[in-house]
């Protein structure tokens, strides 16, 4: 495990934007996740009690549900394909975009538009489960990266068993680690060894 967390919520959100952090919830190597920090329904509503989508109680409301967890590991994936290539400056897979699409159409047909307060607020209505609303929040924030300048700062991970998304906010734009203390530091270790054993050689 690349990252030191045993649960969802001792995972650090590194990525800069909220789809990234819900994308971040997976380790990958080669594109194939090694690590899923989403091992149960109850994990996806907790990532959105963490992420300020739900509240404490409502994170803690629902029965367990396979079918959720399936379809917002599912979701994650799809987002990681596209937001992987954007990083790398490639094209994304077409049958991609057309799931985000699916998506998109799916959650912004539930977005409204209330004033509570003297304040505008928006939020989902009519929405059938809180994982929706957890995962209809995912994609509004997928699409609005999307549409953002920020979107030429995103960079994936160096390390080849991490595979995490994240905006180079760096000075000089040469991130390259989405953590020093985990990723940046274990490269470090791996390329001093490498030169003690050649110099042993």
């Amino acid at each position: 495990m690349t990252h030191q967390a045993e649960a969802i919520t001792e995972l650090k959100r590194l990525g800069g934007w909220l789809c990234l952090d819900f994308m971040n919830t997976a380790e990958r190597a080669g594109g194939e996740v090694v690590t899923d920090f989403l091992k149960s329904s109850g994990d996806v509503l907790l990532w959105g009690e963490q992420a300020g989508i739900l509240t404490a109680n409502e994170a803690r409301e629902q029965a367990s549900n396979e079918a959720a967890l399936n379809e917002a590991r599912a979701m994650r994936e799809m987002l990681y394909r596209i937001f992987s290539a954007f990083a790398g400056k490639r094209p994304p897979d077409q049958r991609d975009l057309e799931g985000f699409n699916r998506w998109l159409r799916e959650a912004m047909g539930h977005l409204q538009i209330q004033l509570a307060e003297g304040m505008i607020q928006n939020n989902w209505y009519q929405a059938p489960s809180l994982y929706r609303v957890v995962l209809w929040t995912v994609i509004r924030s997928a699409f609005e990266l999307m549409s953002a300048p920020q979107l030429g700062l995103l960079r994936e991970c160096a390390a080849a068993d991490c595979g995490w998304l994240f905006l180079d906010t760096s000075r000089n734009h040469s991130r390259r680690w989405c953590d020093m203390e985990d990723c940046g530091n274990r490269a470090k270790a791996r390329r001093h060894y490498q030169r003690v054993k050649r110099s042993e050689g």
